[in-house]
């Protein structure tokens, strides 16, 4: 789908999709659980041949240019707050480069506490569960810091 603006151009973002593709493929992936390949399939029976391959570059090039400077934005807000909160729970990562299968990864958590402004919520994955990741990651924070055991 190419959606032209109010310029009368086609916005194409890392390829020949436009925001409400990529968009609409981020969608089905994460909120629908949907993987790649039934993507692929749903729109090939739409007449589009779009690869997985190319699915895949446009979640992670949007990914990097559009999610990444939010989430340094949140992250920077975490840190000017008061109280933050941080678990890790075990996650199982297959076809990680360098690493069998069965090894455990870890998917943290950090989120500010209740202090009456908005809540954030971020996710850092690590490959250990030490606490180095918390530390890396709180650099600079000078609140009360809440680890659930």
């Amino acid at each position: 789908m190419i959606i032209k603006g109010r310029d009368g151009k086609a916005h194409m973002m890392y390829g020949m999709a436009s925001a409400s593709t990529v968009a609409w493929v981020v969608y089905q992936k994460y909120c629908n659980g949907m993987p790649l390949y039934r993507i692929e399939q749903d729109l090939g029976r739409l007449g589009a041949k779009i690869s997985r391959a190319a699915l895949a570059n446009w979640v992670i090039k949007n990914t990097e240019a559009f999610f990444a400077p939010m989430y340094e934005y949140f992250h920077r807000k975490l840190l000017a707050r008061n109280f933050a909160m941080a678990d890790e729970t075990p996650v199982q990562i297959l076809h990680e480069p360098e690493r069998r299968a069965q090894t455990k990864s870890y998917m943290w958590l950090f989120r500010s506490g209740e202090d009456g402004d908005h809540p954030i919520v971020i996710y850092k994955y690590s490959e250990t569960c030490a606490g180095d990741t918390s530390v890396d990651f709180l650099n600079g924070f000078q609140g009360y810091l809440f680890v659930v055991a």
